[in-house]
């Protein structure tokens, strides 16, 4: 609607650069940065704080933080020059003074009222730029934010700022999330839904990390649907991701596809959407512990990221610095580059260097910092156990290969983990070191074979493709799902055929049910 009255060239002067500024908030709310740019330049207001403001939350949105920080600086302290820090008994209206100064030019300076908008603005893009050099200080940041808006009625900012708070606790590895939960309560409450779409965002990525894929699938699909009824494109595709990675480390080849193209096809995709691509893939060659395929696939995305100077820090910046490690391929350069990034400072990406680490110090022969370097790591992810499983499975390979630490006991507490979570690639692994290690285990899971099906001859892992068959899958969807070649499982069917007397599979399906026994 505005951009239309713009065109119609329905709003004149004040007016004008009024509909401009909101325009470029909306846009920003958007995720729409070129958009935010070109309503920020057209207003002509370029000596008004409330311009400079929405610039630098243009600035960060697309990735300069340190033009975003200057721009938020330098509002801050004509703001609180202005003022003296006294905000009290201040206005809130949303609009310009509408007045000039005696030369007939736009006055620059806002009226009472809008200084503490203003400056709420400033102090959440100076939090968010200086988060990855200074977290104590963007946290003081935020509270001020917090303070000032609720001091003078502000709820989108306060919303904003609880919001970046709940992020930051994301990052830092509560799974708890206090401040988060608070957010998405309060958004919902007031009707400020995009901020409620980016928490369900972040605690679908924390339902991955504490409780795994099949957790953390239905939420971030939720969230997807929610973002694509509110016209939220760049969360919408966000969230697509978000749902092809959990179905990808399911073995869900049909949803990863059909959840990929989605979110690679909308025209504001953020770069977290094309740097996640590549790692998607990667995911179910993860899944089967086929590390340098995995790593190769993860390489080509995550660098994307390190340019961009408000890229989110998701979990896999990690990943991709361990998967190198472990692979020996450039790893003590993305150990660096991770070392030196803002990403890097969470939890997650923390605990993944510190594995890498140890993976490399083990490898250069000093077996006791090593399995220091090893226990650190393990005390930063000890809240995101589903995470900690696969991040420290490389590293607990390289501690029975190299001979450092004591992997045992983590190896046997992670074995029943993937067996118990139908994670067949990584329990076989773990089972493998195990033997390497003098501590062979017996192989566990896997359906009971009934009676009437084990006296046929129906071994375990035919009935867990007879229970897929019986679901409906193809014999391509079932060897995705139980990390087997296509050519393996066709042979299953066909015996399952032979050993039951089915004619086709339909007739397997009775088996299932009770029905063929009946007969």
């Amino acid at each position: 609607v505005g951009g239309a009255a713009l065109d119609a060239e329905l709003a004149r002067g004040d007016e004008h650069a009024e509909l401009c500024l909101r325009l470029t908030r909306a846009a920003i709310v958007g995720g729409r940065w070129e958009q935010a740019r070109e309503y920020v330049h057209r207003a002509g207001r370029r000596g008004d704080p409330r311009s400079l403001a929405l610039e630098a939350e243009a600035a960060y949105g697309s990735g300069d933080a340190d033009r975003a920080a200057e721009l938020a600086a330098a509002v801050i302290d004509r703001v609180d020059s202005d003022d003296s820090g006294n905000h009290a008994g201040l206005a809130t209206s949303p609009g310009g003074n509408g007045t000039a100064d005696p030369a007939g030019n736009p006055r620059t300076d806002p009226r009472p009222g809008d200084r503490a908008a203003i400056l709420c603005q400033a102090l959440m893009v100076r939090a968010r730029s200086d988060r990855g050099a200074d977290p104590a200080l963007a946290t003081d940041l935020l509270r001020r934010v917090v303070q000032v808006a609720s001091e003078h009625g502000l709820t989108q900012w306060r919303t904003e700022a609880v919001f970046a708070l709940g992020s930051f606790e994301h990052s830092g590895g509560d799974p708890d999330e206090p401040s988060l939960v608070a957010a998405r309560e309060l958004a919902e409450r007031t009707g400020l839904l995009s901020y409620a779409v980016q928490a369900d965002l972040l605690r679908s990525d924390t339902a991955l990390q504490v409780d795994g894929p099949a957790a953390a699938l239905p939420q971030a699909r939720r969230t997807a649907e929610q973002a694509e009824r509110l016209g939220l494109t760049a969360l919408q595709a966000m969230a697509e991701v978000f749902t092809a990675a959990a179905a990808a480390l399911l073995g869900d080849h049909a949803t990863t596809t059909a959840m990929l193209a989605a979110a690679t096809a909308r025209a504001d995709a953020p770069v977290e959407v094309r740097a996640l691509t590549p790692v998607v893939r990667a995911l179910p060659h993860l899944a089967r512990y086929d590390l340098p395929r995995a790593s190769a696939l993860v390489d080509r995305g995550i660098p994307m990221m390190f340019g961009h100077g408000s890229a989110v820090p998701i979990e896999y910046v990690g990943l991709w610095a361990l998967l190198r490690t472990a692979v020996a391929d450039r790893d003590q350069e993305a150990r660096e580059v991770l070392r030196g990034h803002y990403t890097g400072r969470a939890a997650a990406n923390r605990a993944a260097l510190a594995y890498a680490d140890a993976i490399a110090i083990g490898r250069a022969g000093s077996p006791a910092e090593a399995a220091a370097r090893f226990a650190a790591a393990e005390q930063l992810i000890t809240g995101l156990p589903w995470w900690q499983r696969l991040l420290r499975l490389p590293a607990l390979e390289a501690a029975v290969a190299d001979g450092w630490g004591d992997p045992v006991p983590a190896l046997r507490v992670d074995l029943a983990a993937h067996e118990q979570a139908g994670q067949p690639g990584w329990a076989r692994t773990c089972r493998d070191l195990l033997r390497a290690a003098g501590a062979p285990t017996r192989r566990r899971g896997g359906p009971p074979v009934p009676p009437e099906l084990r006296a046929r001859g129906v071994t375990s892992r035919e009935a867990e493709v007879l229970a897929l068959v019986a679901d409906g899958l193809t014999n391509a969807q079932t060897a995705e799902r139980l990390f087997l070649s296509p050519r393996t499982v066709d042979t299953h069917v066909a015996r399952l055929l032979a050993k039951t007397g089915a004619a086709d599979r339909s007739g397997l399906r009775r088996w299932t049910t009770g029905e063929a026994r009946d007969e």
